[in-house]
């Protein structure tokens, strides 16, 4: 995100000009993921469990499922998988609603293939 290249002038190693473009939210456009740990730590806490700062590397970044699967298990919280990840997300809509950061080229890069007229899409 950071290239100086616009969009418009992009060009696939065949030469054709680009059809689309697919980001990914969490870390690529939006700086959400120390949001998560956040809140992870505040709903387990709630639990009665802390977390301990390494596990962080092991959660932030991965879905959900293997996320929240793994906090249940190192900490042996007493809570389904499904009751965690109502909870989390929970947690974490509230956190977001007043915005987030973006990260660093974000709305160049936005803007600049919505100016070339390149589809975008959240994957």
């Amino acid at each position: 995100m950071t290239s100086t290249v616009p969009a418009s002038l992009t060009r696939t190693a065949e030469g054709a000009a680009l059809q689309a473009v697919l980001l990914d939210m969490d870390g690529t456009l939006v700086d959400t993921e120390g949001f998560w740990w956040d809140v992870e730590k505040e709903v387990f806490a709630d639990l009665g469990h802390g977390l301990e700062e390494p596990w962080r590397d092991v959660v932030v970044g991965g879905p959900m499922t293997r996320s929240a699967g793994y906090l249940i298990d190192v900490t042996g919280a007493d809570i389904t998988l499904d009751e965690l990840t109502v909870l989390l997300n929970d947690r974490f809509e509230k956190r977001i609603r007043h915005g987030v950061p973006l990260m660093p080229g974000a709305e160049r890069l936005l803007a600049e293939l919505s100016a070339s007229r390149i589809p975008t899409a959240l994957v």
